[in-house]
């Protein structure tokens, strides 16, 4: 963020990631660092992707009459650099430095390409990493504080002026979530409770953070995963008590719930059903650390799994579940749903004991 701050803003820029709310963090200082006027691009409604972009590379090579170049921004272009989108801008900067500045933000870039090669040469590449929530795979015993997720929240509570040690910051993410934005908006609200402290203590965080209901879902799945049937019995219970975000940001109670978490079991088991389906028997090759992956077990993976930044928990969920063991609670899981539907009485602590044995009985992933 520092060299972007201090500019200048390179002929393109292209910010690369998932984490919408650690982009635009990277696009205010890029913003903050440039002379000249600021445009925002965007697709028109109904308008194809090869038009877009002419428009766009128009927009980057059109001089104004006054004053310095424009800083054009679009967000999530990523549609704009498929087929040979990307070969365009790279041939445009062939010709030479065009007038204006040009940022993109896509979720993922391959790395490989002419495009990505010339950028990163002319510092104009940032690829933001994935913030992991979890261990590395390969991590064995032991409690792991050092979380991508957990050393972002650390720095963020620098840049506020709070000290936050790695224990609180992990206490944080258990309740928050694994999403920056929430996080940064929780430090805020901390900072002000704290009324004038800047050392962020766990007390801080019991007394002043509630639990995420998304987390609580998460955490949830993990014990089914795991085999703590006890754990995921105590987490329903608390739902039906404290209720649950709905995907539409409603706190919903009562029925609602068990309909909201078989939902999110649903859609996740169904994705991990057809992946397996997919992958076969390569899915054991998940086991193994990335850089130890063969070329053409790698490009299998990636044809299946692709190469956005989401991909690490997808992959976490293949490696500790097998495919038949996902299948079952998947069965499991869309049974009650169907009832719930059909009017039939569904008991979520009935579901959760049998979603706990389909986990366990077909065994882990290997």
């Amino acid at each position: 963020m520092s060299s972007l701050s201090q500019g200048p803003v390179p002929p393109l820029l292209i910010v690369v990631g998932e984490a919408p709310f650690v982009k635009e963090r990277l696009l205010d200082a890029a913003i903050a660092s440039h002379d000249g006027d600021l445009e925002t691009f965007a697709p028109r409604p109904g308008e194809q992707d090869a038009r877009a972009l002419d428009r766009l590379l128009d927009d980057w090579a059109t001089a104004t009459l006054f004053g310095g170049g424009r800083l054009i921004v679009a967000r999530d272009a990523d549609r704009l650099l498929k087929n040979k989108g990307a070969a365009r801008l790279e041939e445009r900067l062939e010709q030479g430095e065009p007038p204006n500045r040009l940022l993109l933000t896509v979720s993922a870039l391959d790395g490989r390409t002419r495009l990505a090669k010339r950028v990163r040469k002319a510092g104009g590449l940032v690829s933001l990493p994935v913030l992991r929530d979890a261990p590395p795979p390969w991590h064995a015993g032991g409690p792991f504080l050092q979380t991508d997720l957990n050393q972002w929240l650390v720095e963020e509570a620098r840049l506020r002026g709070l000290q936050l040690a790695l224990p609180v910051a992990d206490a944080m993410t258990q309740r928050v979530g694994n999403e920056p934005g929430r996080l940064a908006q929780t430090l805020g609200r901390l900072g002000v409770l704290m009324e004038g402290r800047t050392q962020v203590e766990s007390g801080d965080v019991e007394r002043n953070v509630a639990h995420s209901s998304a987390r609580l879902l998460a955490r949830l799945e993990d014990a089914l995963r795991e085999g703590r049937p006890a754990q995921a019995l105590e987490l329903v219970d608390r739902m039906a008590v404290d209720g649950v975000y709905d995907p539409f940001g409603r706190l919903v109670s009562g029925a609602l719930v068990i309909e909201t978490v078989l939902r999110g079991l649903t859609n996740s088991l169904a994705r991990e059903v057809s992946v397996h389906d997919a992958l076969g028997p390569a899915v054991s090759v998940l086991s193994q650390p990335p850089w130890k992956r063969d070329k053409q077990h790698a490009a299998s993976l990636d044809a299946v799994l692709g190469q956005g930044g989401r991909r690490v928990f997808l992959e976490r969920e293949l490696r500790r579940t097998s495919a038949a063991a996902a299948r079952a609670s998947f069965e499991v899981a869309v049974t009650a749903l169907r009832a719930l539907r059909d009017g039939v009485p569904v008991s979520l602590h009935a579901v959760t004991a049998r979603l706990s044995r389909a986990f366990a009985s077909t065994g882990a992933a290997r």
